[in-house]
């Protein structure tokens, strides 16, 4: 298989951003939740590094880069490790919010991608 070229990587990795956002917030179970930060951590590395790697290495990287959503990228390891896909459990304010900022973080960097 060919290498896919950096535009066309970047050009979906925005437009996959900008979508998570409008669906995302329906997201009611813990594997959901999981997906949503890891693949938000994914996009977050490769738009501002170019580079592209694991969920879990793309989230160690963001929880370096913003050591105050640790907690959410913590737990995000941790639903994805237990599988938690059925657990419907309400999230903490704390962890809603902090999932928020990530998004918005992500997609303000896909939109100057743009």
């Amino acid at each position: 298989m060919a290498p896919v070229p950096a535009d066309k990587v970047r050009a979906a990795v925005v437009g996959m951003m900008l979508s998570l956002r409008e669906w995302a917030p329906q997201v009611a179970h813990r594997g959901g939740h999981a997906y949503v930060v890891l693949t938000t951590c994914r996009a977050l590395l490769t738009l501002t590094t170019g580079r592209q790697s694991s969920k879990a290495q793309a989230a160690r990287w963001a929880r370096v880069r913003w050591p105050h959503l640790s907690p959410v990228l913590d737990a995000a390891l941790e639903w994805r490790q237990a599988q938690a896909i059925r657990d419907e459990t309400p999230l903490p304010m704390e962890l809603t919010a902090q999932i928020a900022q990530l998004i918005g973080i992500a997609c303000t960097q896909a939109e100057k991608a743009r």
